[in-house]
């Protein structure tokens, strides 16, 4: 029997030409600098393993049900206040890596990602 796999989507960003930083969508040439408003992404596929995925999405949500059982501890101790709501977003890396994309900041032009929403069951509201 062959092992289940999907197929992963992910794009390597050039890396940046050495040099000051340039503004978003600009390229650095030798005959100087160019506005291209286009990211030079090359995008490939990779085969990820589905019983590897399950694992590694399975360590990512058991890790964080340990940082929201914390969140939700703190919460508890503050009146008027309580967790009813998580929303994360994960990509999935070309490996089968779980991550949370970060947003303070972080440009995600053409990444795509899951959206994990996690809510408190209604008996418990």
């Amino acid at each position: 029997m062959t092992e289940e796999t999907i197929w992963v989507v992910t794009s390597n960003a050039q890396p940046p030409a050495p040099g000051p930083s340039l503004p978003e969508g600009t390229l650095r040439t030798g005959k100087g600098i160019h506005s291209a408003h286009q990211r030079f992404v090359e995008p490939s596929a990779q085969p990820v393993s589905t019983k590897k995925l399950e694992q590694r999405m399975g360590q990512f949500i058991n890790a964080m049900g340990r940082i929201f059982d914390q969140a939700e501890s703190q919460t508890q101790k503050r009146e008027g206040l309580r967790l009813d709501e998580i929303e994360l977003s994960v990509e999935i890396g070309a490996e089968g890596e779980v991550r949370l994309m970060g947003m303070g900041g972080a440009k995600t032009y053409g990444q795509g990602a899951i959206t994990l929403t996690f809510r408190r069951p209604e008996s418990h509201r």
